[in-house]
């Protein structure tokens, strides 16, 4: 009789691959991408997780020694979270700059401005001093979190798919959150430092009145006002509008607007074409729409304002703060409740948007 041929010991780097295929096959179940490696646990479930068939009971042993199932679970969810978050679209990541804060404590925005021109230089060579302005901003972050669980029913109803819908749905609602934030501070009109509000005749960035409206004439005002803005010292800050940022009533005006190669003007009964080019298009506007801005839900909300921004970087409007360069949501895995049938997952986020410059953004009512 052959006798038995001993059983090789598994290594700590093959538990390390059985953890990354562990982790591999519900990530890609989920989805039905080709983006993952091919391994035999691919379309496994919740119970062959815990228990890979394939190896012995002295390799699973071994394996488990460094794979544990909550850790797999927390890792499967933080990339399913990371992947919602990221495919969803941000509005505010385009229009805003970003900025790292190292606590929760309201922080100063600095920012220099420089102060007057290169001037000629003197017969005696001297070359005249200049000055930078200190100006500050705020900005602060908060914690937005909430927990689910897999509980003790999914895991005897192998249910893999309902789980990882939760963070799934979470990334989403983190994604939506920057835009929660970044519009319900917009549309507030917040108070600056010098006591004014951030959109007002003292700003010289807003447009009222029925002519405000969006069309061509006033889109036209609009710019004008932007590219007049000025700095401390009040030249001109020399920054074009980038961006005209729409509720989504008004998206296909603004597209007509921005794009068509001529203009229709309204006259009398009959539309008459306007000959000459559409001189908007050249102005290269990028038309950006957002449900958030006549959502009743939000202070100042309308379905008729609109606005013009700059670029980010070329001109500071508004910042996402993120803590220590945590750009994203996290999921962890919480202890074991004696209480609860299941394991707890939270999900949590470090962010908070703040304007930081009147400059750079125009606004129009639309209406009187």
């Amino acid at each position: 009789m052959e006798k038995e041929k001993p059983r090789s010991k598994l290594t700590g780097a093959s538990a390390v691959e059985i953890k990354g295929r562990i982790e591999t096959f519900p990530f890609s179940r989920l989805w039905q991408s080709g983006d993952f490696p091919s391994c035999s646990f691919r379309g496994g479930s919740l119970r062959s997780m815990d228990v890979p068939r394939r190896f012995d009971n002295q390799a699973i042993q071994a394996a488990f020694s460094t794979v544990s199932l909550p850790g797999i679970l927390s890792n499967v969810a933080n990339k399913k979270l990371l992947q919602a978050y990221e495919a969803q679209p941000i509005i505010a990541t385009k229009l805003c700059t970003t900025g790292d804060l190292n606590d929760f404590k309201e922080a100063d925005r600095f920012r220099l401005t420089d102060m007057g021109d290169l001037l000629p230089v003197a017969a005696d060579g001297e070359i005249k001093e200049g000055g930078l302005i200190e100006e500050s901003a705020k900005n602060q972050i908060d914690t937005f979190a909430k927990k689910f669980c897999l509980t003790r029913k999914m895991i005897i109803n192998d249910d893999l798919g309902a789980f990882l819908k939760v963070p799934v749905a979470m990334g989403n609602r983190a994604a939506r959150l920057v835009d929660q934030l970044f519009f319900s501070r917009l549309l507030a009109n917040p108070a600056q430092a010098d006591g004014k509000a951030l959109f007002s005749a003292a700003h010289k960035n807003l447009l009222t009145g029925a002519t405000s409206a969006l069309s061509a004439d006033s889109l036209k005002k609009a710019i004008e006002l932007y590219l007049d803005q000025t700095d401390a010292d009040g030249q001109p800050i020399a920054v074009e509008p980038r961006y005209l940022v729409v509720p989504t009533a008004l998206k296909h005006l603004a597209i007509e607007l921005t794009r068509g190669a001529t203009l229709v003007m309204s006259g009398g009964t009959d539309n008459v074409v306007r000959p000459a080019l559409n001189v908007l298009a050249d102005e290269n506007l990028q038309v950006v729409s957002s449900p958030y801005l006549a959502n009743s839900a939000y202070t100042g909300a309308s379905s008729t304002g609109w606005y013009l921004f700059g670029q980010p970087g070329t001109v500071d409007t508004f910042e996402i703060g993120y803590l220590k360069g945590r750009r994203t949501p996290t999921v962890e895995r919480g202890d074991l409740d004696f209480n609860v049938l299941g394991m707890w997952f939270r999900v949590f986020f470090d962010v908070g948007v703040r304007e930081q410059d009147h400059r750079g953004i125009v606004k129009a009512n639309g209406a009187a």
